[in-house]
Parts: C-alpha cells; sequence; structure tokens
C-alpha cells in the first residue's frame, strides 16, 4: 500500500531511472501527480495527455476512438467496422469530446505537446482498473508514431495488467493483483486531486 500519490510516484521513478531521455505524459487528475515524481527523478518533459474516449453507442466503456491535445478525434477502425459504424455516424459525440478537450485544456492551462514521432514517451496514471480511458489514450498515442512506448502505474489488477502488456512496448507496474476492487484501496491517502492542482504542476509551481 503507499500512503499517497507522490509516494506512489517516487517508487514508481526508480523502476524507470534509465529513461532519462523519455518524455513522461501524465493523465489528469490523479495521474499527474504520480508523473511529476517520475518527470522530477527523469529530470524530463512532463505534459498533461488529456484525452477523452470516444464511447460506442449504448456502451461508453468500450472505445471507437479518442480525442487528445491536438483536437484531431483517432478512431478504432477495426471496433467500427464490427459494429457496422463510420466515423460520420460519430461525428457528434466527436465533437462533443472535442469540446471536452478544450475545455480542459483552458481549464489546466495545458500546451500544446511536442513532437511526438520517433520519441520514447512514458504515459503515468495513478493506477488501472479496467484501462477503457488507458486504453484511448494509447490508441491516441499510437497514431503518432512514438518510438517506445512505456506505461507505468502503480497498481492494476492482474487480468488487466496482462492485457496493457501487449499494448504497449514495456508495462511497468508496482502492484498487480487478482482481487482488485478499485485503484483507492492501493492507497492509504487517496483525496480527490483538485484542478488548480494539475495546473500547479503543469505550472511548476506544485
Amino acid at each position: 500500500m503507499f500512503s499517497n500519490r507522490t509516494e506512489a510516484g517516487q517508487l514508481l521513478a526508480k523502476k524507470l531511472e534509465q529513461h532519462h531521455d523519455a518524455i513522461v505524459l501524465g493523465i489528469p487528475r490523479g495521474g499527474m501527480v504520480v508523473a511529476a515524481e517520475v518527470a522530477n527523478t527523469l529530470k524530463t518533459q512532463l505534459h498533461a495527455l488529456i484525452v477523452r474516449k470516444i464511447g460506442s453507442p449504448g456502451n461508453e466503456e468500450l472505445a471507437v476512438g479518442a480525442v487528445s491535445l491536438d483536437e484531431k478525434p483517432v478512431w478504432n477502425t477495426d471496433t467500427l467496422r464490427v459494429l457496422g459504424l463510420t466515423p460520420e455516424d460519430m461525428k457528434e459525440k466527436a465533437d462533443e469530446k472535442i469540446r471536452e478537450v478544450r475545455q480542459r485544456k483552458e481549464l489546466f492551462g495545458a500546451k500544446k505537446l511536442p513532437q511526438l514521432e520517433g520519441k520514447m514517451i512514458i504515459v503515468v496514471d495513478d493506477g488501472i482498473a479496467t484501462g477503457s480511458s488507458v486504453l484511448a489514450a494509447l490508441q491516441w498515442l499510437k497514431a503518432h508514431s512514438p518510438k517506445r512506448i512505456i506505461l507505468a502505474v502503480p497498481c492494476a489488477p492482474s487480468d488487466t495488467a496482462l492485457r496493457m502488456r501487449s499494448e504497449v512496448d514495456e508495462f511497468v507496474c508496482l502492484e498487480e493483483s487478482p482481487f482488485f476492487g478499485a485503484v483507492g484501496q492501493f492507497y492509504r491517502d487517496f483525496r480527490e486531486v483538485k484542478d488548480d492542482e494539475v495546473k500547479g504542476i503543469l505550472e511548476g509551481t506544485k
């Protein structure tokens, strides 16, 4: 069990110390606190990976696409095909997610992401449960052709961890459990992270 997200980030950073040339992308809100510790240890860039999942009709957990900071939808063409859908069918939902991304960019003062193509990227969250949001983030990221993707989290269910290993070049997880109830069970202090805290991290004033 971790004392809080800060400690989890410090412990996670020890597993990533060799990756000083990576760009760290934290998933707001809680993931930014963990990611800040990783980036601080590696002395590397930290950015917010603001991603909104485009859920399928009738099943929001099944991602058919994702939108991030560049506000361009990335589609899971295989899933669309199985569902008999096209990007045009999902335009209204995609536009909604683009608006949400814009709102979060303004809220957090998030800057444009640096060039990702050919770069090593470390994606950090404070834990994974079902993994649907992280998978949407990874889907979006892969479309930008990074050299290598490392997904780093403090905790995850064993079955989700197994799936994530097939999605990235490297998966780093401190605690994997077959008896997973919620991410919060791995933290003594799992308080809600406020928007101002995320803004402070991104502005370097945390």
